[in-house]
């Protein structure tokens, strides 16, 4: 397979030190076959689902990669792994998250797999990451644009847009 390059990747972590968790993620992505294009703006966002943690630092990477969808999700696994996460309560506390969001316009429903992300019309910081990137993006599947699905997306959940340069130097 030559190089997918309409790659997003979601990095979240809410535990330790959740802004340098997010920095050895992306230089472990970097390490690992994959090219980082694009970024949103770094957040910090209220957990959803297991709401009584620590807030989430979340940023999203549009990334190339020779990588099919499966190593891809291989990688990243291998990643959080590297970096210590352990599985523990379903949605809860986590060192490091990496989620595929998209890959390029593939749909793909298994049993370890859903591209795009199953939440992804659900999370307004998810959309809003997407829009940094690119609101012209159209989501598989449901073909609306990124802009059209933020906007009809509730708005409940705290979401901050930390500095600018967060990540200057990493990314």
């Amino acid at each position: 397979m030559g190089i997918n390059s309409n790659i997003i990747l979601c990095l979240g972590s809410n535990l330790e030190d959740r802004y340098k968790n997010i920095k050895t993620a992306v230089n472990l992505l970097k390490k690992h076959e994959m090219k980082i294009l694009n970024n949103s703006f770094l957040y910090e966002t209220e957990a959803v689902d297991f709401e009584d943690q620590t807030a989430f630092y979340n940023i999203a990477l549009c990334i190339s990669t020779n990588l099919d969808p499966t190593n891809l999700l291989n990688t990243v696994k291998r990643i959080e792994s590297i970096m210590g996460r352990r599985e523990s309560i379903r949605f809860g506390p986590r060192l490091i998250d990496i989620d595929i969001l998209l890959y390029n316009d593939i749909i793909i429903e298994s049993d370890f797999l859903c591209i795009p992300h199953k939440k992804i019309l659900e999370r307004y910081f998810v959309l809003q990451m997407l829009k940094d990137i690119d609101e012209e993006i159209i989501i598989p599947g449901c073909e609306l644009k990124v802009k059209d699905a933020y906007e009809k997306v509730g708005k409940d959940k705290t979401v901050v847009r930390l500095s600018q340069k967060a990540l200057k130097g990493v990314l």
